[in-house]
C-alpha cells in the first residue's frame, strides 16, 4: 500500500508537464492528501470503497499499475472509485475533469464524489465565485505584466540615454564645445526665460546636453 501511494505521487510529478499550470496546485494538494491518508476530510482509499458511479464495490489495493494519470488520482481522492475515475477520464476527457475538480470547492456538496461525477458528466458551468476569482487573477496578472513592461522600457531608455551621454562626453573637446555653443543658442531661442534662469546651474547642464544630443541627431555640428 505504501509503495503504491508513493508511486501515485511519483506519477503526478512525472506527468506534471502535461497539466495546465493553474491546476498544478489543485492536483499536487490532492495527491499529497492521498499519500498522507487525509484529503479534505475524505478517508483514505479502501478496497471496499463505494463506486459512486456504478454503485458497485471495488476490490484489491491501489498499486502503481492502477494509477493511470494524476487526474485519476485526484478523482479517487475525492471518493470516486478507481474504475469510475478511469472511465470518466476516458469518456469525458482530462480537461473537463480538471475543470470540475477546481470547481468543486465552490459548490455545496454533502457528497463530494456524487456531485463531482454529476458535474463532470453534465459538464456543469463554472460557478460565479470561481469565475470572479479567475477574472481577478487574470486582471492582476495583466497589471503585473504591464508594470514589468513599463519597468523594462524605462530601464532600456535610461541605459540608452546614459550610453548616448557617455559618447557625447567622449567627443574631442573642440567638437564638444562647438556643439555646446550651438545648443545654448538653441535653448535661448526656444526657451529664453528658462535658459536665463537655469544656465550655469546643475539642471541647466542636463538641458544643454539634451539640446546637444538633438543637434547630433540633426547632423550638427557641420564640419567644413
Amino acid at each position: 500500500m505504501g509503495r503504491g501511494m508513493a508511486g501515485a505521487e511519483t506519477a503526478l510529478y512525472e506527468t506534471v508537464g502535461t497539466v495546465p499550470g493553474a491546476l498544478y496546485e489543485t492536483l499536487s494538494g490532492v495527491v499529497s492528501g492521498v499519500v498522507s491518508g487525509v484529503v479534505s476530510g475524505v478517508p483514505p482509499y479502501r478496497s471496499d470503497a463505494l463506486d459512486t458511479n456504478t454503485h458497485e464495490t471495488t476490490t484489491g489495493t491501489l498499486e502503481q499499475s492502477d494509477v493511470d494519470t494524476p487526474v485519476v488520482v485526484a478523482l479517487i481522492a475525492k471518493g470516486i472509485a478507481k474504475r469510475s475515475a478511469v472511465a470518466l477520464v476516458a469518456e469525458i476527457g482530462e480537461t473537463e475533469c480538471l475543470q470540475q475538480l477546481q470547481c468543486l470547492p465552490h459548490r455545496r456538496a454533502d457528497d463530494a464524489a456524487a456531485v463531482l461525477v454529476a458535474s463532470i458528466r453534465g459538464r456543469w458551468p463554472i460557478p460565479a465565485g470561481l469565475e470572479r476569482e479567475r477574472n481577478a487573477e487574470k486582471t492582476a496578472q495583466e497589471k503585473a505584466q504591464k508594470a514589468t513592461n513599463r519597468g523594462v522600457l524605462v530601464s532600456y531608455r535610461e541605459n540608452m540615454h546614459a550610453e548616448r551621454l557617455a559618447r557625447l562626453r567622449g567627443l574631442p573637446t573642440a567638437i564638444y564645445e562647438q556643439l555646446r555653443g550651438q545648443a545654448v543658442g538653441l535653448w535661448h531661442k526656444e526657451q529664453p526665460h528658462a535658459a536665463r534662469i537655469m544656465e550655469g546651474k546643475r539642471g541647466g547642464v542636463s538641458v544643454i546636453e539634451g539640446y546637444m544630443l538633438r543637434l547630433l541627431e540633426r547632423g550638427e555640428p557641420a564640419i567644413s
